[in-house]
């Protein structure tokens, strides 16, 4: 059968390893510490759906190979959540130190993630392609708990951008980014809480996961050049 889950996180993770190198590309051309900042972040956003990916399309029922997956998965996903902590408190606030929201975050979803390593969801693979699980309730709410903290203000972070600046092909690009964050938290919504107490389809995660492949895709096909200076680089800086 076909993997549905594992193909489309497949190419969700070369689109994101490619946002990455712009953002690294902007980096190196610009400078800025946004920019760094993000670079990171796509990467270790690249980094989480190939760790998915790939025991979902070559080996769903080994659930050791799950289990590497699953810590690989929470680790990026705490340095995820520290980095961001560390973004927002940078725009946000100049009363707080980055810092603080760095270390903060860390060990918040240090907390949150360490139950679903200790008691790992069972994958399996539906007849119809799609991976699906089984996880304790508790678990899952923290799980999805620790998505959310840094998904949705690392959404609403672009979104905002999107709204401020005045040229057309950065609020593309920011609006996209943003719809993009926010739509991996309806990923997590049912993967995590539907499905455990609703029991929703998984194909439905898979869907939506799709959606943002799409939302990324396009960012990808609007990408700025970064072979001159842009203002592209300017907001990110």
């Amino acid at each position: 059968m076909f993997p549905i889950t594992g193909t489309i996180q497949l190419f969700l993770s070369l689109i994101l390893f490619y946002l990455t190198l712009l953002f690294y590309r902007t980096y190196r051309l610009e400078g800025g510490i946004i920019a760094k900042f993000f670079f990171f972040v796509f990467a270790l956003f690249a980094l989480i759906f190939l760790a998915l990916a790939l025991p979902a399309i070559f080996m769903t029922k080994n659930q050791s190979v799950w289990l590497v997956a699953m810590v690989l998965v929470s680790f990026f996903q705490v340095l995820v959540g520290a980095i961001l902590g560390y973004i927002i408190t940078y725009l946000k606030s100049s009363k707080i130190s980055p810092r603080t929201g760095f270390f903060s975050l860390l060990i918040i979803e240090t907390i949150l993630v360490i139950p679903s390593v200790i008691h790992p969801p069972l994958h399996f693979l539906k007849p119809n392609g799609v991976v699906g699980m089984t996880v304790e309730p508790w678990v899952a709410i923290l799980r999805y708990l620790g998505i959310l903290i840094f998904l949705i203000p690392g959404g609403i972070v672009f979104l905002q951008q999107a709204i401020k600046t005045q040229e057309s092909r950065i609020k593309i690009r920011s609006f996209g980014l943003g719809l993009g964050f926010l739509s991996i938290t309806l990923v997590y919504l049912i993967d995590f809480i539907l499905t455990t107490f609703f029991k929703v389809d998984p194909l439905w995660s898979d869907i939506i996961l799709g959606i943002t492949f799409l939302i990324m895709l396009l960012i990808v096909l609007f990408a700025p050049t970064v072979m001159k200076r842009s203002r592209w680089a300017r907001l990110i800086k």
